[in-house]
């Protein structure tokens, strides 16, 4: 064959469904393949001569077929690695409930710590207030329901307030409120705009001697990007006026770790 020329076929090895723990034969194949043709040297061009012969394997290995960008290609034809890899990550849910049996001209507060950094982008809270007894005297009832977040550390409360108020600051992005009584009427405000209050509901109802019908609920759902880094807590009020009863508030956070 000196002096000669030829063109040997290199054979073909599919590499779909081929994972990782079969590289090795896959390369003991192909190796043993140029071996036995002799034509090491010539492989990339597919043309091979008698002074071409000096090409050892481990060079066909190493650049014939680039193994190191190779090992990394079949690595993700592996199934699991492909799974890890295109397995979606959905939000995640989490809910709590608490009730009060004995609202009576006072109230009271849930508050838990954030222990991961989150970005919550939906929450639902039910809140419901019913009477336990027939009331001493027909009358109104309302319960203020809050929810809060407590930047960086346990919400503080105010002393001596019996419904059991989280402190909230005053918010620095926007004036103080103004109203416009042009008829005098007996109209009362919180003055300024509260920091940090995400969610605020109150529950009015009238209560018959009878307690006919004097129950009252409310469902609210949000969307909002509310983000919450561990450390900070979150806190929740009920504070209420007027006849007795129970008060309750189940709430369901939407959110996604960042």
């Amino acid at each position: 064959m000196s002096g000669t020329t030829e063109v040997v076929p290199f054979p073909t090895v599919p590499l779909t469904g081929l994972s990782v723990s079969c590289l090795p034969e896959a390369i003991r194949v192909i190796a043993a393949f140029s071996s036995a043709t002799t034509f090491l040297a010539g492989l990339c061009s597919g043309v091979y001569e008698d002074n071409a012969m000096k090409a050892d394997r481990r060079s066909f290995v190493g650049r014939g077929l680039a193994l190191a960008g190779l090992a990394g290609t079949i690595t993700g034809l592996d199934s699991s690695a492909g799974a890890a890899a295109t397995t979606p990550t959905g939000p995640s849910f989490a809910s709590f409930g608490w009730e009060v049996t004995n609202l009576n001209d006072n109230g009271a507060d849930a508050y838990f710590e954030v222990t991961s950094n989150m970005l919550v982008s939906a929450i639902d809270i039910d809140v419901a207030f019913m009477i336990t007894g027939l009331p001493t005297n027909p009358g109104f009832a309302e319960v203020l329901c809050r929810a809060a977040v407590s930047p960086g550390g346990r919400p503080k409360f105010y002393k001596g307030d019996a419904g059991a108020s989280f402190e909230s600051p005053q918010s620095a992005n926007f004036g103080t409120t103004r109203i416009h009584n042009p008829n005098n009427l007996n109209v009362g405000d919180d003055g300024y705009l509260l920091q940090n209050i995400f969610y605020s509901v109150i529950l009015k109802t009238f209560v018959p001697a009878d307690g006919a019908a004097s129950s009252t609920s409310r469902h609210v759902s949000m969307a909002l990007s509310l983000v919450l880094n561990a450390g900070d807590y979150l806190v929740f009020n009920m504070s209420h006026a007027g006849v007795p009863g129970d008060g309750e508030m189940q709430v369901v956070l939407r959110y996604a770790l960042t």
